[in-house]
C-alpha cells in the first residue's frame, strides 16, 4: 500500500511542467534539462517528451532492457539477465567512440506500476565501469491514448570522459532515444 501511495506521488512529479514546456511537448519537443545530483559530485540528466501510444504499449520498451539495444543510442549490447516478480537485472553495454572502451554494466531494477496512473521502472548499477549509474524512467497518461515518458539519469563513467563528449550524450542521444521510443512505440 505505502509503494502505492509512494508511486502515485511519483506520478506527480512529471506532470510539473510549465505551460510552455507543455506547449513544446504538444509540438513533439524533446525537452532536455540537467540539475545537479543528490550528492552533487554529479549530473542528473532528464528527458521529456509525449509519445503517441498508450502507457501500456510503452511500458515493454522502458522495462524489458532486451530492447535497448533498438531503444537506446549507443548501446551495442543488452540483455535480460533475471526477470523475477518487479524486479529484473540487466547488462548493457554502452559503445563509446574510439579511443574510449566501451562501458558495461549489470543494474538492477525495481518495476512500479499503478495501472491507468503510473509505470516506472527505477535502475541502481550493481557492478560496472561506473562510479554511479543509477536512473529511472516513468510513464503517465497523457490525454487520450498518449504518454508523457520522463527519463531520469545519472551516470558517472569510471574513465573520464572529456566534458564536450558528455554534453552530446545529454543534447543528442536522450532526444535521439526518444524518438526511437515513439518509432517503436507506434508501430501497428
Amino acid at each position: 500500500m505505502i509503494a502505492s501511495v509512494l508511486l502515485l506521488v511519483a506520478a506527480a512529479e512529471p506532470l510539473a511542467l510549465t505551460d510552455g514546456e507543455r506547449a513544446r511537448l504538444e509540438r513533439g519537443e524533446v525537452l532536455v534539462t540537467s540539475s545537479p545530483a543528490a550528492d552533487k559530485l554529479g549530473t542528473v540528466a532528464t528527458a521529456r517528451a509525449v509519445i503517441d501510444a498508450p502507457p501500456d504499449k510503452v511500458w515493454p520498451l522502458v522495462w524489458d532492457c532486451s530492447r535497448f539495444v533498438r531503444t537506446m543510442p549507443s548501446i551495442a549490447k543488452s540483455e535480460l539477465v533475471e526477470h523475477k516478480d518487479n524486479t529484473t537485472l540487466c547488462h548493457v553495454v554502452a559503445d563509446l567512440p574510439f579511443p574510449f572502451s566501451d562501458l558495461t554494466s549489470l543494474s538492477r531494477a525495481v518495476l512500479e506500476v499503478v495501472p491507468g496512473v503510473c509505470w516506472r521502472r527505477t535502475w541502481k548499477m550493481v557492478e560496472g565501469d561506473y562510479t554511479v549509474n543509477q536512473g529511472s524512467f516513468t510513464l503517465v497518461p497523457w490525454g487520450q491514448g498518449k504518454t508523457l515518458a520522463t527519463y531520469q539519469i545519472d551516470a558517472r563513467p569510471k574513465v573520464p570522459l572529456p566534458d564536450w563528449m558528455l554534453a552530446k550524450i545529454q543534447t543528442d542521444r536522450l532526444p535521439e532515444m526518444m524518438v526511437r521510443i515513439r518509432s517503436h512505440a507506434t508501430v501497428r
